[in-house]
Protein backbone atom coordinates (compact mmCIF):
# COMPACT_ATOMS: atom_id res chain seq x y z
CA UNK A 1 0.00 0.00 0.00
CA UNK A 2 2.79 2.33 0.92
CA UNK A 3 4.63 1.45 -2.30
CA UNK A 4 1.57 2.23 -4.40
CA UNK A 5 1.06 5.56 -2.69
CA UNK A 6 4.74 6.45 -3.13
CA UNK A 7 4.62 5.57 -6.83
CA UNK A 8 1.55 7.74 -7.37
CA UNK A 9 3.24 10.63 -5.60
CA UNK A 10 6.33 10.36 -7.80
CA UNK A 11 4.16 10.13 -10.94
CA UNK A 12 2.19 13.19 -9.90
CA UNK A 13 5.40 15.13 -9.18
CA UNK A 14 6.87 14.10 -12.56
CA UNK A 15 3.70 15.12 -14.38
CA UNK A 16 3.69 18.48 -12.65
CA UNK A 17 7.39 19.00 -13.45
CA UNK A 18 6.83 18.08 -17.10
CA UNK A 19 3.84 20.39 -17.24
CA UNK A 20 5.87 23.25 -15.78
CA UNK A 21 8.74 22.53 -18.20
CA UNK A 22 6.37 22.48 -21.22
CA UNK A 23 4.78 25.71 -20.08
CA UNK A 24 8.16 27.38 -19.66
CA UNK A 25 9.31 26.11 -23.08
CA UNK A 26 6.07 27.40 -24.58
CA UNK A 27 6.73 30.90 -23.25
CA UNK A 28 10.29 30.82 -24.58
CA UNK A 29 9.15 29.75 -28.05
CA UNK A 30 6.46 32.43 -28.17
CA UNK A 31 9.01 35.05 -27.20
CA UNK A 32 11.47 33.79 -29.80
CA UNK A 33 8.79 33.86 -32.51
CA UNK A 34 7.99 37.47 -31.64
CA UNK A 35 11.69 38.37 -31.68
CA UNK A 36 12.26 36.67 -35.05
CA UNK A 37 9.26 38.50 -36.50
CA UNK A 38 10.76 41.85 -35.43
CA UNK A 39 14.08 40.88 -36.98
CA UNK A 40 12.30 39.88 -40.19
CA UNK A 41 10.41 43.21 -40.35
CA UNK A 42 13.67 45.11 -39.82
CA UNK A 43 15.46 43.07 -42.49
CA UNK A 44 12.56 43.60 -44.90
CA UNK A 45 12.66 47.38 -44.39
CA UNK A 46 16.43 47.41 -45.08
CA UNK A 47 15.98 45.20 -48.15
CA UNK A 48 13.21 47.40 -49.58
CA UNK A 49 15.27 50.55 -48.96
CA UNK A 50 18.24 49.07 -50.82
CA UNK A 51 15.99 47.80 -53.60
CA UNK A 52 14.45 51.25 -54.01
CA UNK A 53 17.94 52.75 -54.37
CA UNK A 54 18.84 50.03 -56.87
CA UNK A 55 15.65 50.56 -58.92
CA UNK A 56 16.28 54.33 -59.03
CA UNK A 57 19.89 53.73 -60.10
CA UNK A 58 18.67 51.36 -62.83
CA UNK A 59 16.35 54.05 -64.21
CA UNK A 60 19.21 56.55 -64.23
CA UNK A 61 21.45 53.95 -65.87
CA UNK A 62 18.87 53.37 -68.63
CA UNK A 63 18.42 57.13 -69.17
CA UNK A 64 22.16 57.76 -69.40
CA UNK A 65 22.60 54.77 -71.72
CA UNK A 66 20.17 56.30 -74.21
CA UNK A 67 21.90 59.66 -73.75
CA UNK A 68 25.30 58.08 -74.48
CA UNK A 69 23.92 56.44 -77.61
CA UNK A 70 22.75 59.79 -78.99
CA UNK A 71 26.08 61.39 -78.09
CA UNK A 72 27.93 58.60 -79.87
CA UNK A 73 25.72 58.97 -82.94
CA UNK A 74 26.55 62.67 -83.04
CA UNK A 75 30.26 61.85 -82.80
CA UNK A 76 29.93 59.39 -85.68
CA UNK A 77 28.35 62.11 -87.81
CA UNK A 78 31.25 64.42 -87.03
CA UNK A 79 33.84 61.71 -87.70
CA UNK A 80 32.21 60.94 -91.04
CA UNK A 81 32.26 64.64 -91.92
CA UNK A 82 35.97 64.80 -91.05
CA UNK A 83 36.56 61.66 -93.10
CA UNK A 84 34.65 63.00 -96.11
CA UNK A 85 36.32 66.42 -96.10
CA UNK A 86 39.77 64.88 -95.68
CA UNK A 87 39.14 62.45 -98.52
CA UNK A 88 38.04 65.28 -100.84
CA UNK A 89 41.13 67.34 -100.00
CA UNK A 90 43.33 64.33 -100.71
CA UNK A 91 41.61 63.91 -104.07
CA UNK A 92 42.50 67.50 -104.87
CA UNK A 93 46.09 66.72 -103.86
CA UNK A 94 45.90 69.27 -101.08
CA UNK A 95 47.31 68.36 -97.72
CA UNK A 96 44.62 68.94 -95.08
CA UNK A 97 45.36 71.10 -92.08
CA UNK A 98 48.51 69.46 -90.62
CA UNK A 99 47.38 69.83 -87.03
CA UNK A 100 44.24 67.80 -87.71
CA UNK A 101 45.13 64.77 -89.79
CA UNK A 102 48.09 63.32 -87.85
CA UNK A 103 45.94 62.77 -84.77
CA UNK A 104 42.67 62.03 -86.56
CA UNK A 105 43.31 58.29 -86.75
CA UNK A 106 44.32 58.27 -83.07
CA UNK A 107 41.03 59.75 -81.95
CA UNK A 108 39.57 56.48 -80.82
CA UNK A 109 36.73 56.63 -78.33
CA UNK A 110 35.02 54.00 -76.26
CA UNK A 111 31.82 52.70 -77.80
CA UNK A 112 28.95 53.13 -75.38
CA UNK A 113 27.86 49.51 -75.93
CA UNK A 114 31.25 48.21 -74.84
CA UNK A 115 31.39 50.69 -71.98
CA UNK A 116 28.07 49.67 -70.39
CA UNK A 117 28.37 45.95 -71.18
CA UNK A 118 29.90 44.97 -67.79
CA UNK A 119 26.96 46.57 -65.97
CA UNK A 120 24.11 45.33 -68.14
CA UNK A 121 23.93 41.94 -66.41
CA UNK A 122 24.09 43.63 -63.02
CA UNK A 123 21.01 45.73 -63.77
CA UNK A 124 19.05 42.57 -64.58
CA UNK A 125 19.37 41.23 -61.03
CA UNK A 126 15.96 40.36 -59.57
CA UNK A 127 15.68 39.29 -55.94
CA UNK A 128 12.60 38.56 -53.82
CA UNK A 129 12.55 38.79 -50.04
CA UNK A 130 11.14 35.59 -48.53
CA UNK A 131 8.73 36.15 -45.66
CA UNK A 132 7.41 33.78 -43.02
CA UNK A 133 3.65 33.76 -42.66
CA UNK A 134 3.17 35.52 -39.34
CA UNK A 135 -0.05 33.91 -38.16
CA UNK A 136 0.41 30.86 -35.93
CA UNK A 137 -2.79 28.98 -35.16
CA UNK A 138 -2.58 27.38 -31.68
CA UNK A 139 -6.26 27.23 -30.82
CA UNK A 140 -7.39 23.80 -29.63
CA UNK A 141 -3.85 22.44 -29.37
CA UNK A 142 -2.31 21.02 -26.25
CA UNK A 143 0.89 22.42 -24.84
CA UNK A 144 2.99 19.75 -26.51
CA UNK A 145 1.41 20.30 -29.91
CA UNK A 146 1.74 24.08 -29.54
CA UNK A 147 5.43 23.73 -28.81
CA UNK A 148 5.93 21.56 -31.89
CA UNK A 149 4.21 24.18 -34.10
CA UNK A 150 6.18 27.04 -32.56
CA UNK A 151 9.46 25.16 -32.88
CA UNK A 152 8.85 24.60 -36.61
CA UNK A 153 7.98 28.28 -36.99
CA UNK A 154 11.21 29.39 -35.30
CA UNK A 155 13.24 27.12 -37.55
CA UNK A 156 11.42 28.56 -40.57
CA UNK A 157 12.34 32.07 -39.46
CA UNK A 158 15.99 31.00 -39.10
CA UNK A 159 16.03 29.38 -42.54
CA UNK A 160 14.53 32.43 -44.29
CA UNK A 161 16.76 34.81 -42.33
CA UNK A 162 19.84 33.03 -43.68
CA UNK A 163 18.52 33.07 -47.26
CA UNK A 164 17.53 36.73 -47.04
CA UNK A 165 20.90 37.72 -45.59
CA UNK A 166 22.59 36.30 -48.71
CA UNK A 167 20.18 38.24 -50.93
CA UNK A 168 20.81 41.41 -48.95
CA UNK A 169 24.55 41.03 -49.50
CA UNK A 170 23.96 40.58 -53.23
CA UNK A 171 21.68 43.62 -53.33
CA UNK A 172 24.18 45.75 -51.40
CA UNK A 173 27.01 44.69 -53.71
CA UNK A 174 25.25 45.39 -57.03
CA UNK A 175 23.81 48.63 -55.66
CA UNK A 176 27.29 49.88 -54.73
CA UNK A 177 28.63 48.83 -58.12
CA UNK A 178 25.86 50.59 -60.03
CA UNK A 179 25.99 53.77 -57.94
CA UNK A 180 29.78 53.90 -58.48
CA UNK A 181 29.32 53.35 -62.23
CA UNK A 182 26.90 56.25 -62.81
CA UNK A 183 29.56 58.98 -62.34
CA UNK A 184 31.74 57.13 -64.85
CA UNK A 185 28.91 57.44 -67.36
CA UNK A 186 28.86 61.19 -66.71
CA UNK A 187 32.60 61.25 -67.38
CA UNK A 188 32.14 59.48 -70.72
CA UNK A 189 29.37 61.91 -71.67
CA UNK A 190 31.74 64.80 -70.90
CA UNK A 191 34.50 63.10 -72.95
CA UNK A 192 32.10 62.71 -75.89
CA UNK A 193 31.25 66.40 -75.64
CA UNK A 194 34.90 67.47 -75.56
CA UNK A 195 35.75 65.32 -78.58
CA UNK A 196 32.68 66.62 -80.42
CA UNK A 197 33.80 70.21 -79.77
CA UNK A 198 37.25 69.41 -81.17
CA UNK A 199 35.77 67.79 -84.25
CA UNK A 200 33.43 70.72 -84.83
CA UNK A 201 36.41 73.07 -84.71
CA UNK A 202 38.49 70.88 -87.03
CA UNK A 203 35.64 70.35 -89.45
CA UNK A 204 35.25 74.11 -89.59
CA UNK A 205 38.91 74.45 -90.60
CA UNK A 206 38.60 71.71 -93.20
CA UNK A 207 35.42 73.21 -94.62
CA UNK A 208 37.08 76.64 -94.75
CA UNK A 209 39.91 75.10 -96.80
CA UNK A 210 37.37 73.47 -99.12
CA UNK A 211 35.54 76.78 -99.57
CA UNK A 212 38.81 78.50 -100.48
CA UNK A 213 39.59 75.84 -103.09
CA UNK A 214 36.10 76.04 -104.55
CA UNK A 215 36.28 79.85 -104.74
CA UNK A 216 39.70 79.66 -106.45
CA UNK A 217 38.42 77.05 -108.92
CA UNK A 218 35.37 79.17 -109.68
CA UNK A 219 37.42 82.34 -110.08
CA UNK A 220 40.17 80.96 -112.35
CA UNK A 221 38.01 78.65 -114.44
CA UNK A 222 38.61 75.02 -115.40
CA UNK A 223 41.86 75.60 -117.30
CA UNK A 224 44.77 73.93 -115.53
CA UNK A 225 42.66 72.07 -112.97
CA UNK A 226 42.52 68.27 -112.80
CA UNK A 227 39.41 66.16 -113.25
CA UNK A 228 39.41 65.66 -109.48
CA UNK A 229 38.06 69.20 -109.12
CA UNK A 230 35.08 68.23 -111.24
CA UNK A 231 34.41 65.20 -109.03
CA UNK A 232 34.62 67.30 -105.86
CA UNK A 233 32.75 70.31 -107.28
CA UNK A 234 30.49 68.74 -109.94
CA UNK A 235 28.24 71.82 -110.29
CA UNK A 236 31.10 74.02 -111.56
CA UNK A 237 32.04 73.89 -115.24
CA UNK A 238 30.18 70.62 -115.83
CA UNK A 239 30.15 71.25 -119.60
CA UNK A 240 33.92 71.62 -119.73
CA UNK A 241 34.86 68.19 -118.32
CA UNK A 242 34.03 65.26 -120.61
CA UNK A 243 33.02 61.93 -119.03
CA UNK A 244 35.93 59.67 -118.14
CA UNK A 245 36.54 56.52 -120.15
CA UNK A 246 36.15 53.27 -118.23
CA UNK A 247 39.92 52.68 -118.33
CA UNK A 248 40.52 56.09 -116.79
CA UNK A 249 37.98 55.42 -114.04
CA UNK A 250 39.70 52.12 -113.21
CA UNK A 251 43.08 53.89 -113.19
CA UNK A 252 41.72 56.49 -110.79
CA UNK A 253 40.50 53.75 -108.44
CA UNK A 254 43.88 52.01 -108.54
CA UNK A 255 45.74 55.29 -107.97
CA UNK A 256 43.61 56.03 -104.95
CA UNK A 257 44.50 52.67 -103.39
CA UNK A 258 48.24 52.51 -103.96
CA UNK A 259 50.37 51.59 -100.98
CA UNK A 260 50.72 54.48 -98.60
CA UNK A 261 47.61 56.28 -99.83
CA UNK A 262 45.23 57.62 -97.18
CA UNK A 263 42.34 55.32 -96.39
CA UNK A 264 39.10 56.12 -94.66
CA UNK A 265 38.90 54.62 -91.20
CA UNK A 266 36.14 54.80 -88.65
CA UNK A 267 36.54 54.46 -84.88
CA UNK A 268 33.53 52.13 -84.50
CA UNK A 269 31.20 50.17 -86.74
CA UNK A 270 28.54 52.24 -88.47
CA UNK A 271 24.97 51.21 -87.77
CA UNK A 272 21.78 52.39 -89.48
CA UNK A 273 20.54 55.49 -87.69
CA UNK A 274 17.06 56.62 -86.85
CA UNK A 275 15.87 60.02 -88.14
CA UNK A 276 17.80 62.63 -86.20
CA UNK A 277 16.31 64.18 -83.11
CA UNK A 278 18.62 66.84 -81.72
CA UNK A 279 19.82 66.75 -78.14
CA UNK A 280 21.50 70.15 -78.39
CA UNK A 281 20.56 72.93 -80.78
CA UNK A 282 21.57 76.52 -81.51
CA UNK A 283 18.25 77.71 -80.11
CA UNK A 284 16.39 75.20 -77.89
CA UNK A 285 12.66 74.61 -78.09
CA UNK A 286 10.67 76.77 -75.66
CA UNK A 287 7.24 76.83 -74.09
CA UNK A 288 5.18 79.70 -75.55
CA UNK A 289 5.84 82.64 -73.28
CA UNK A 290 8.96 81.16 -71.70
CA UNK A 291 9.84 79.32 -68.51
CA UNK A 292 7.68 81.44 -66.20
CA UNK A 293 4.59 80.81 -68.32
CA UNK A 294 5.33 77.07 -68.24
CA UNK A 295 5.63 77.10 -64.43
CA UNK A 296 2.28 78.84 -64.23
CA UNK A 297 0.73 76.34 -66.63
CA UNK A 298 1.99 73.40 -64.56
CA UNK A 299 0.84 74.93 -61.27
CA UNK A 300 -2.65 75.63 -62.64
CA UNK A 301 -3.09 72.38 -64.59
CA UNK A 302 -1.60 69.75 -62.24
CA UNK A 303 -4.35 67.62 -60.71
CA UNK A 304 -4.20 65.65 -57.45
CA UNK A 305 -6.43 62.59 -57.08
CA UNK A 306 -8.11 61.81 -53.75
CA UNK A 307 -5.63 59.02 -53.00
CA UNK A 308 -2.70 61.33 -53.80
CA UNK A 309 -4.11 63.86 -51.35
CA UNK A 310 -4.79 61.17 -48.74
CA UNK A 311 -1.24 59.84 -48.85
CA UNK A 312 0.20 63.38 -49.10
CA UNK A 313 2.22 62.51 -52.17
CA UNK A 314 5.24 64.73 -52.76
CA UNK A 315 8.31 64.54 -54.96
CA UNK A 316 9.59 65.31 -58.43
CA UNK A 317 8.88 63.59 -61.73
CA UNK A 318 11.32 63.92 -64.62
CA UNK A 319 9.57 63.68 -67.98
CA UNK A 320 11.17 63.64 -71.43
CA UNK A 321 9.48 64.25 -74.77
CA UNK A 322 10.06 65.28 -78.39
CA UNK A 323 9.15 68.67 -79.83
CA UNK A 324 8.66 68.48 -83.60
CA UNK A 325 9.53 71.07 -86.24
CA UNK A 326 5.98 72.40 -85.91
CA UNK A 327 6.11 72.48 -82.10
CA UNK A 328 3.95 69.42 -81.52
CA UNK A 329 4.72 67.21 -78.51
CA UNK A 330 5.15 63.45 -78.84
CA UNK A 331 6.86 60.42 -77.28
CA UNK A 332 6.21 61.57 -73.71
CA UNK A 333 8.04 59.36 -71.21
CA UNK A 334 8.52 59.56 -67.45
CA UNK A 335 12.23 58.97 -66.92
CA UNK A 336 12.03 59.07 -63.12
CA UNK A 337 8.74 59.36 -61.31
CA UNK A 338 7.59 59.94 -57.76
CA UNK A 339 8.34 56.69 -55.85
CA UNK A 340 5.37 54.31 -55.47
CA UNK A 341 2.96 56.63 -57.28
CA UNK A 342 1.82 55.34 -60.66
CA UNK A 343 -0.98 57.94 -60.62
CA UNK A 344 1.69 60.66 -60.60
CA UNK A 345 3.27 59.21 -63.76
CA UNK A 346 -0.11 59.14 -65.50
CA UNK A 347 -0.84 62.73 -64.42
CA UNK A 348 2.52 64.00 -65.66
CA UNK A 349 2.01 62.36 -69.07
CA UNK A 350 -1.48 63.89 -69.31
CA UNK A 351 -0.13 67.30 -68.30
CA UNK A 352 2.64 67.31 -70.93
CA UNK A 353 0.50 65.87 -73.73
CA UNK A 354 -2.10 68.62 -73.22
CA UNK A 355 0.45 71.43 -73.34
CA UNK A 356 0.05 73.95 -76.15
CA UNK A 357 2.45 73.60 -79.07
CA UNK A 358 5.98 74.72 -78.25
CA UNK A 359 8.23 76.97 -80.30
CA UNK A 360 10.45 74.54 -82.22
CA UNK A 361 14.22 74.37 -81.80
CA UNK A 362 16.47 75.94 -84.43
CA UNK A 363 19.64 74.40 -85.85
CA UNK A 364 21.64 76.09 -88.60
CA UNK A 365 18.72 78.41 -89.22
CA UNK A 366 16.19 75.59 -89.66
CA UNK A 367 13.46 74.24 -87.39
CA UNK A 368 14.31 70.74 -86.15
CA UNK A 369 13.03 68.02 -83.86
CA UNK A 370 14.56 68.07 -80.40
CA UNK A 371 14.41 66.35 -77.02
CA UNK A 372 13.19 68.30 -74.01
CA UNK A 373 13.12 67.43 -70.31
CA UNK A 374 10.75 69.00 -67.78
CA UNK A 375 10.62 68.52 -63.99
CA UNK A 376 7.13 68.43 -62.46
CA UNK A 377 6.96 68.92 -58.68
CA UNK A 378 4.19 67.38 -56.56
CA UNK A 379 3.42 69.06 -53.23
CA UNK A 380 0.43 67.71 -51.32
CA UNK A 381 -0.71 69.66 -48.31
Amino acid sequence: MKRTTLFLCFALIGQLAFSQSAKKWNKLLLAECASEKQKQDSSLAHFLHTKHQFDSAKLEFAFKTRFLKRKETRLMDLFLTTSGLTYQLRQLEVEPVPAIIPDYKDRKFTSHTEFIKPMEQTTKLFLVFERVVNEVELTGLGRKEQNAVLDRKVKEYHRYAYSNSIKQEQMDTVNRQLLAFLPRMDSLIAAYDLLADELLRDNGLLQKKMDELEANFKKKGPEGFSYAYHRVFPDLFSDYFPPLEESEINKTVVDNNVEGAWEESYPVAIEPREPEIYEFTDDPATFPGGAEKMKRYIAESLRYSESMKAYKVSGRAYVRFVVSETGQISDVRVMRGVPNCSECDAEVIRLIEQMPNWIAAMQNGKKVKSYQTVVVKFESE
